[in-house]
């Protein structure tokens, strides 16, 4: 099924395709020009729905259903969903623009932590947890590549946030030193990576004569 048929089906079995999820009033997901779909094909996309081929109605349409999904869960639903909707090749739980997962984590409401202790069925969940759920799912999804900031790995909380967007000073300050490195962390990584069948000797080309076996030390 084509992206308009997808966008047909759901106008045909829902009626108006507009939904009210959000504090400012309805949402269109697709049909008026402010419409999620219409939104993303223009600012993301760069094009008009004209001219958009089947992969960019496709990508559109993913992430206008992911701003839908994303107001019940922002964090897991923004960083999960896509990976999902547009083809499944990468997995990342955040980016130099967000909260690190500890930090975003003791911000959120009881009602919202326990939401997400569900979810990673991790009862009762500390903050300390949290990153560390995160990635699991993140190393256990279908994606092709996994990825997650050194600050989730490390477990820092939110003094450790590399950027606000919007905000003029304070930006990127945060830098790294050799004591915040624990070998406990990377271990952890190592068992995580294997047990999600993420490590070279996993891949199909692992027998490949150009994959060489590197050691990084520090």
């Amino acid at each position: 099924m084509n992206t308009e048929s997808v966008i047909a089906t759901m106008t045909s079995s829902q009626g108006q395709p507009s939904l009210d999820p959000y504090e400012y009033g309805p949402v269109h997901l697709f049909g008026t020009q402010n419409g999620l779909f219409e939104r993303h094909l223009l600012y993301d996309n760069i094009i008009e729905r004209s001219t958009a081929d089947t992969r960019d109605r496709f990508e559109a349409l993913a992430r206008a259903v992911r701003d839908l999904l994303s107001h019940l869960n922002p964090k897991r639903i923004y960083y999960l969903s896509m990976e999902f909707l547009i083809g499944r090749s990468l997995a990342y739980i955040g980016t130099h623009d967000n909260n690190t997962t500890r930090g975003w984590f003791e911000a959120l409401p009881e009602q919202q932590k326990q939401a997400f202790a569900a979810h990673v069925r991790h009862i009762p969940l500390e903050s300390s947890h949290a990153a560390p759920e995160l990635m699991r799912l993140a190393w256990s999804s279908s994606a092709g590549l996994a990825i997650a900031p050194l600050q989730d790995l490390l477990n820092l909380g939110a003094s450790a946030r590399m950027n606000t967007p919007g905000q003029a000073s304070g930006n990127r300050r945060w830098r790294i030193t050799d004591d915040m490195l624990s070998p406990a962390a990377f271990e952890w990584l190592r068992d995580v990576t294997r047990k999600a069948k993420r490590c070279p000797a996993d891949l199909p080309w692992a027998e490949s004569k150009h994959l060489q076996q590197i050691e990084v030390t520090r």
